[in-house]
């Protein structure tokens, strides 16, 4: 589980954080990962940084196009 607390006040003065809102930090490569927001205390948001497929059941159907 990686949800975190973090200071509201490190979010740009124009984002208004509201629960269900998704935003994006760079991750350790600088690639863009998204984060939700799950609930907005007074001076803190509770962040999810878990990706959004996590904790789901994934079923795949594939077709094997040959054999090496």
């Amino acid at each position: 589980d990686e949800i975190r607390e973090i200071p509201k006040n490190i979010l740009p003065p124009d984002v208004m954080p509201e629960a269900g809102m998704t935003l994006y930090t760079r991750g350790s490569d600088g690639q863009p990962v998204p984060v939700r927001i799950v609930e907005v205390r007074n001076n803190v948001i509770i962040v999810n940084f878990n990706h959004p497929l996590a904790g789901k059941t994934l079923n795949f159907e594939v077709e094997i196009v040959g054999i090496l």
